[in-house]
């Protein structure tokens, strides 16, 4: 029986991971079925985050894919005005944090072209006020 409730609690973190990333893509202008074709997935995502889609290769290279999954995940939150903070969410709870980012409606996705001097000075003026 205990192997049944893992398998189970298992599986029901695993829709839920999918269903919000599906969601993601989708908020990003983004077909939601790109979400669940493996590799081609994080390519996708490092669109979405702004960078080129080779920076997924990256997330495949031993002991540097960690922080590249990482750095896109910061990328894609930052498109999404979530902060680090939220990128540590989704790193260490994803079952938490994908939904609240898939399907809070107060979460938009921009997709600018802004310079990084000019986000991070943003983000600054978003903190002190």
């Amino acid at each position: 029986m205990k192997n049944f409730i893992f398998w189970l609690v298992l599986l029901v973190i695993i829709l839920v991971n999918l269903v919000s990333t599906w969601k993601i893509y989708e908020k990003a202008g983004v077909p939601g079925w790109k979400a669940i074709i493996p590799f081609y997935n994080i390519w996708v995502l490092a669109e979405i985050g702004g960078k080129p889609g080779w920076w997924s290769l990256l997330s495949y290279i031993p002991c540097i894919g960690i922080f590249a999954v990482v750095a896109l995940w910061m990328e894609v939150c930052n498109k999404f005005n979530r902060n680090r903070f939220f990128t540590l969410g989704i790193i260490l709870l994803p079952f938490v944090f994908l939904p609240m980012l898939a399907f809070k409606e107060d979460i938009q996705y921009e997709n600018s072209d802004k310079n990084d001097m000019h986000e991070s000075l943003e983000n600054i003026n978003k903190q002190v006020n």
